[in-house]
């Protein structure tokens, strides 16, 4: 299944339902989203000290449990790209030698980053050589 990304308000929109009293069943008419997702919102909001008989959801609050329901979470965004940094020289040479050989496929040189200890997404390694060593630029044979 593919990942849809969900706006703030739409969340906020069930965590204002639940706390209104509204069940499960009549959240998932009026928004369209499952029983299980609006229980999962409800997860999020309670690991956030959220109780749906507490007080009214507010903003910050949807906007948080957004974040914690985006994929791969966990790593904030540019950590990845501030580890490669340390090592753009290398992986450039990796890449595309100065001798003008064909270079290392970035499969390879993610793997060699793992052994210096620099362990990171193979996607964020793919997205940091294409904005910063012009990988898309040579054509692989």
């Amino acid at each position: 299944m593919a990942y849809r990304e969900v706006e703030m308000w739409e969340i906020l929109d069930v965590l204002r339902r639940v706390h209104r009293g509204e069940t499960r069943a009549a959240i998932q008419r009026a928004t369209g989203r499952t029983r299980k997702t609006v229980r999962r919102y409800i997860e999020r909001a309670r690991k956030l000290g959220w109780e749906p008989g507490g007080g009214a959801p507010d903003e910050a609050l949807a906007l948080e449990v957004a974040r914690r329901l985006k994929p791969g979470g966990g790593e904030a965004a540019g950590e990845s790209e501030t580890r490669l940094a340390e090592h753009h020289e290398q992986i450039r040479r990796w890449l595309a030698p100065d001798d003008g050989s064909r270079g290392l496929r970035l499969t390879k040189v993610h793997e060699l980053l793992g052994r210096l200890g620099v362990e990171v997404p193979y996607s964020s390694l793919h997205r940091f050589t294409v904005k910063h060593c012009g990988f898309h630029e040579r054509q692989r044979i």
